[in-house]
């Protein structure tokens, strides 16, 4: 960035005199630091991989290709329709790449989503004025009407911002406002000297070359402050969901230890039985909270780690049997979608470990995850098998078809005859 201001200083010193460079030195000058700055922006673009990046280089880029023009760098021999050498299209290219800018800088889905939606369409009728000027022949009348639509545009974004900044106290609006003001204020001087409003002798290109160093030079800090402050942001989410999910689980093992007294203290096997059953139930939470609290996604699950951690507990007390876990790594999965899994999981598990393996050997479950263009859950044991319309008013085959059909909104096949399969396919 040091370099980009000395390159801005250097260039206003510049303007004072023909004495000091010619107007082509000055114009190379001035493409540098453009060029240097356009690099820059691309950079941290590649590296944050943001759309307000994306959207602020391809702007100054249609601006850099309009000032190619501006200053006969670049000369038009393609379209007819133009204004001081500046083929219209590309004006308006840059009016949509300004209005898409403004829209992702001032966070507009956040504050505004109904004048965000006005925005988006303003772009779409952007984009057919630019094919429209591909086959427009130059007419004086023509050259007026697109300079004012242009200058309303950008006029009237300028009074929206000026609202959000001041009324609105919006940040970044004042950001915006500070750097595009005196780029504004040029280009307003120069429509009213092309309408012969206002006579002036200064070299327009001077300006306008001096203004958009300044709102660049603006704009970088500005975006520099954003990403840093959005980056402040989400390390606090991540730190109070982290804390969040540490507690939850706290909750869910002091609830686990209660029931667990009160198994104790029961001699009825059955209220046993739904006492054990409604712990390994809230385990699978527990575990899935506790999964949440190492994820490097704020609120998704690690599918990889989760199930391998899931069958650490039931291979300690069945060493018989054998778990086979096929899960790529750094498998994400939401929390509500992960949680419902989890349940799915303990009961399939539950009920092989208490009905399959009676009279079989080598005994395994197979667990399977994986995503395509859906995300597929297979679970299958060696067992002896079950008539699924003997179990199906049962809590967990109930528990099961609630999961997977409301929350999950997935389809199962279940295959029980002489083993157990069961398989499931949700939308990501």
């Amino acid at each position: 960035m040091l370099k980009i201001f000395s390159y801005l200083l250097l260039f206003s010193l510049c303007i004072y005199g023909d004495s000091f460079t010619t107007m082509q030195q000055t114009n190379y000058l001035f493409f540098g630091a453009f060029g240097m700055m356009l690099v820059y922006n691309l950079g941290y673009f590649i590296i944050t991989n943001s759309t307000t990046y994306a959207s602020y280089f391809m702007f100054h880029l249609s601006l850099f290709i309009v000032m190619l023009f501006y200053t006969q760098t670049l000369q038009n021999n393609w379209f007819d329709f133009n204004i001081q050498n500046i083929p219209v299209g590309v004006f308006f290219l840059s009016v949509v790449m300004f209005i898409a800018f403004s829209r992702d800088f001032l966070r507009l889905e956040h504050c505004c989503k109904k004048i965000k939606n006005y925005f988006d369409k303003l772009i779409m009728l952007n984009m057919v004025f630019i094919v429209l000027s591909a086959f427009a022949i130059s007419t004086p009348l023509l050259e007026n009407i697109a300079i004012c639509l242009i200058a309303t545009q950008a006029f009237t974004l300028l009074l929206f911002c000026i609202y959000l900044a001041f009324y609105k106290h919006n940040i970044y609006a004042r950001f915006y406002v500070f750097s595009f003001s005196f780029l504004f204020l040029v280009l307003i001087s120069v429509s009213l000297k092309y309408f012969n409003l206002l006579n002036y002798t200064y070299n327009d290109i001077y300006l306008i070359e001096l203004a958009i160093l300044l709102e660049m030079s603006g704009l970088s800090f500005a975006l520099t402050y954003q990403y840093r402050q959005t980056s402040l942001d989400l390390k606090q989410k991540k730190l109070l969901f982290k804390e969040l999910s540490h507690r939850v689980q706290n909750n869910l093992q002091q609830i686990i230890s209660i029931l667990s007294i009160q198994i104790s203290k029961n001699k009825d096997i059955k209220t046993k039985e739904y006492l054990q059953d409604t712990i390994n139930r809230i385990g699978s939470i527990s575990l899935i909270h506790k999964t949440l609290q190492h994820s490097q996604d704020v609120g998704k699950t690690d599918m990889y780690i989760f199930l391998n951690t899931l069958v650490k507990g039931y291979k300690a007390l069945h060493k018989n049997i054998i778990f086979n876990i096929t899960c790529q790594k750094n498998f994400m999965l939401d929390f509500e979608k992960s949680a419902s899994l989890s349940l799915i999981l303990n009961e399939l598990i539950t009920n092989s470990l208490k009905h399959a393996f009676k009279d079989t050997q080598d005994n395994h479950i197979d667990i399977e995850l994986s995503k395509q263009e859906q995300i597929c859950l297979i679970y299958k044991d060696n067992g002896c098998g079950f008539d699924k319309d003997s179990v199906s008013n049962s809590v967990g085959m109930q528990l099961i078809d609630i999961l997977t059909t409301t929350q999950l909104k997935g389809k199962t096949d279940i295959d029980s005859k002489n083993r157990y399969f069961f398989s499931l396919t949700f939308e990501t």
